[in-house]
Parts: C-alpha cells; structure tokens; sequence
C-alpha cells in the first residue's frame, strides 16, 4: 500500500507573476494505491467446497463490498439531500 499527496499549487507557469508559485490552489491531491494478491491454494489443499465451487470470488466480492456503501445508506442520503438536510460534496469540487 502507497499513499501520496500531491500540492495543488498555482504553479510558476510561463508569464505568471512569480510571487504565486508557492500559493496553494486548495488541498493535495491524494493517491492511495493498494497491490493485493489473493490465492486460495491453501483452502483447495483442504478441499474446501467454497474454494472448489467460487475460487477467489468471495474474497473478491468481499473487498468490493468495502469499497462501496450499501444500498439502504444511498437511499437514505438522497432522501436527506432531497429534504437539505444533508450537503453531498462531489470530490471533483474539492
């Protein structure tokens, strides 16, 4: 796992005046990059039915539900947005 930020800065860009090159734009910029393997040699070696039948699915399946919120949570934010209780910030406007 690697975790790096990278300063969202004006820069010193060609004609730019050059007191703005150290000025910051708005927060850094962050890249989490996670290289996982996944084997299930040793449940195969114990014949494992769930092994046998799926492989790595459900480890698979497992991380993917890490990674994203479950249903009745999206629907309970959109009914707050719906009546402004709740601000939704799209990370693209950060």
């Amino acid at each position: 796992m690697t975790r790096r930020l990278d300063a969202r800065s004006t820069g010193a860009a060609e004609g730019a005046d050059k007191s703005e090159a150290f000025r910051l734009s708005g927060p850094p910029r962050e890249t989490i990059t996670l290289n996982l393997e996944v084997d299930t040699t040793d449940q195969l070696e114990q014949a494992d039915p769930l092994a046998v039948s799926s492989g790595v699915y459900p480890a698979l399946s497992v991380l993917e539900m890490l990674l994203y919120p479950k249903s009745a949570k999206v629907t309970t934010d959109t009914a707050l947005a719906v009546l402004g209780n709740m601000e939704i910030i799209h990370l693209d406007d950060i």
